[in-house]
This record gives C-alpha cells, sequence and structure tokens, in this order.
C-alpha cells in the first residue's frame, strides 16, 4: 500500500519493488482467467456462424442471414481483439514492475492515445481512457512492465488492476499535442474532474452497447418477419427464434438504459466523501469480466457499525477496499439504499448497499 502525496488519507494498492506483477492482487486473478484457448475457441464458434449465415442467404433470405452474421459476428471480433490485448501479459506478468516518472512537459495526447517520454529518451505510447488521462495528469507517473525480448510493453495506471499494451517509440504518436499537468487537490465527488469524467465513459459505454444490443434485435425482428413472409408462416422455428431474440436483447438493452438513466444523477451536488473502515466477510474474488461483489461490515465516522454489500464494482476498487480496508462513500448515508462509493481523486466509482437483510 502506498499514500498519495497530495490526496494523504487515500491509501492505494500499488505495485512493490521487485515483486513480480502477478503478485499484485487482483491483477493476479484477472491473469489466472486470461486463458487465451477460451478466446481463441470463441473467435472461431461465432466466425464459423457468421461463415454458415453468409452461405445461407440464398436459402433463408437475408433476415436470417442478418440475424446470424451481425451477433456472431461482433463476439467474434470481440474474442480476437481480446487475444490482441492480452497478447503476452501472462509472460510479462513474471517479471517486476518499473515506476516511471514522466517530467510536466513529457505528456502528449491524440484522441485516446497517450504518449510520455521515458527517462531514455523513448516514448511509450498507448490507448487509454478520458479518466486515466487525467488521473495520469495529474500523478504524472505510471507502472511500466517489460519490454520483453519481443519489444512487448505494459502500462498499469495507478489505482487500476488492468495491464494496457503499450508500445515504445522514437516519436510521440501522430497529431498529438501537450498534455498539460492537472493540479490535484482534496475536492467534493461534483467537482472532481476525474471522477466526472469517470462518469461519463460509464454512461458512453452503456449507450453504446445498449445501441449493439438493440442491432442485435433488429436482426431478430428482421429475421422473424422475413421468414414468415417467405414461409406464409410455415416455418414456426425461424419465426420463433427471431422473435425470441428480439425481446431477448429488447430487454438486455432496456436494462442498460435504465442503468444509464440512473448514472446521470449519481453524485448529489452538496455530497462529501466520508472514510469507513471496512471489514469482509469472506474472501475478494473476481470474475472473469473483472467484477466483484464485496459484502462485510462497516464503521462509519460516528463509530456505529454497519452490513454493508456492494453492488457490482469493477475489480479495482474492490482490491482497494479489500486490501487497504477503507470505503470511501459519498453522503448522505441512507441505510437500505445504494450510495455511490469510490476513490477521491482517482478513476473508480461503484455503489453500495449499508444495513443488509
Amino acid at each position: 500500500m502506498q499514500n498519495d502525496d497530495q490526496l494523504e488519507r487515500v491509501r492505494l494498492v500499488e505495485p512493490q519493488p521487485g515483486w513480480a506483477a502477478h503478485s499484485l492482487p487482483g491483477l493476479d486473478q484477472l491473469l489466472t482467467q486470461t486463458k487465451r484457448g477460451k478466446y481463441v475457441f470463441s473467435a472461431a464458434v461465432f466466425a464459423i456462424i457468421a461463415v454458415i449465415g453468409a452461405v445461407s442467404l440464398p436459402y433463408t433470405g437475408p433476415g436470417v442471414t442478418a440475424m446470424l452474421v451481425v451477433g456472431p459476428g461482433l463476439l467474434a471480433y470481440t474474442a480476437v481483439r481480446m487475444l490482441m490485448v492480452t497478447s503476452g501479459m501472462v509472460e510479462l506478468a513474471t517479471w517486476p514492475f518499473t515506476e516511471v516518472t514522466v517530467l510536466p512537459d513529457g505528456m502528449r495526447v491524440a484522441g485516446s492515445r497517450l504518449s510520455l517520454l521515458l527517462p531514455d529518451g523513448r516514448w511509450l505510447v498507448f490507448r487509454t481512457a478520458e479518466p486515466n488521462r487525467l488521473l495520469i495528469a495529474g500523478l504524472r507517473r505510471v507502472w511500466l512492465l517489460g519490454p520483453d525480448a519481443r519489444g512487448r510493453v505494459c502500462v498499469l495506471v495507478p489505482s487500476g488492476v488492468r495491464l494496457h499494451r503499450a508500445r515504445l517509440s522514437d516519436a510521440p504518436a501522430s497529431g498529438s499535442t501537450p498534455l498539460e499537468p492537472v493540479v490535484r487537490e482534496p475536492q467534493r465527488p461534483a467537482d472532481d474532474q476525474v471522477l466526472a469524467a469517470t462518469l461519463r465513459a460509464a454512461r458512453r459505454r452503456l449507450l453504446i452497447t445498449a445501441g449493439v444490443f438493440a442491432l442485435i434485435a433488429a436482426t431478430g425482428l428482421w429475421a422473424g418477419i422475413d421468414s414468415a413472409v417467405r414461409t406464409h408462416f410455415r416455418s414456426a422455428g425461424l419465426i420463433t427464434a427471431g422473435f425470441v431474440m428480439t425481446f431477448g436483447m429488447l430487454w438486455i438493452t432496456g436494462q442498460l438504459l435504465w442503468t444509464w438513466s440512473k448514472h446521470r444523477n449519481l453524485l448529489p451536488a452538496n455530497a462529501g466523501w466520508f472514510e469507513l473502515r471496512a471489514s469482509l466477510s469472506g474472501p475478494f474474488v473476481t470474475s472473469a469480466a473483472g467484477i466483484s461483489v464485496l459484502a462485510g461490515h462497516a464503521t462509519l465516522p460516528d463509530n456505529s457499525v454497519h452490513s454493508f454489500r456492494t453492488a457490482k464494482i469493477d475489480a479495482a476498487l474492490a482490491t482497494n477496499i479489500a486490501v487497504t480496508g477503507q470505503l470511501w462513500a459519498i453522503g448522505p448515508f441512507q441505510r437500505g439504499k445504494p450510495i455511490p462509493i469510490g476513490l477521491p481523486g482517482y478513476p473508480l466509482i461503484g455503489q453500495v448497499t449499508l444495513d443488509v437483510r
């Protein structure tokens, strides 16, 4: 654990000098579940389904073809992307992290690509979201893993447990402009620009995901209607499959949009941070998707003890709570109702419910 120099009460889970990367809590579980074989299998299966759908166009019509191509095609693309992102991570994780301090004028940004000037004159280039870029602009440091014999490099952003694939270059990413340093000081949640960027990014991901599921729903609806018209309602199987997929995808889309609407008003304007002491009632476990649920007891500022249970939160936030025993909540407190939690000054946000029954 390490204290942030500017927000002294906030404790972080960070790599320790000389320790292998896979010893970092949270990251160790994610790496254990990063099995490249499952991504290869998934990519192959979904690609085959998409090809079958494309080949069957003359026999089933465009509606069923779209249903068999769009959804499986997107899943195959996702699996291939995961293969690329995780390439070499397990091998690199046997190495120790190196802390890299970046000079104020050594940061460049081009869209989502961030370029950091290393002490040896090379540039570290990687893609990361706006909240992480703002955090790095304030802290001016990252953790570097590698390069290995094949030149592979990964980056860990402070407070995170996910590795970012990176590359070393003699120049910053093309089209880069200077990224100005960000002054870090204690702020209320509503005024924290890192937290605000985190919420914007979360809402954007929710809308994009909802759009993808709505697109898949549209292909299911098209398949059902097209099959009904082409077969004069004699192809009950294809018609049923199309409409079942439509209703299922629309239900998921509705859930995502409901979550998006709740995120819009997650932070009360005058709310403040409250440090709670947390003790877990069970082991800290992270799913393959990097999601955790924590339960235990929290001691409030008035020394009263309450049971708590988080919603599904990111593994990075769960790791910090589990290891440091700090649970930063955003008041006012409402027993039995979800309240926001996070880490002041860092791109982590979630929800917890006190006095779980």
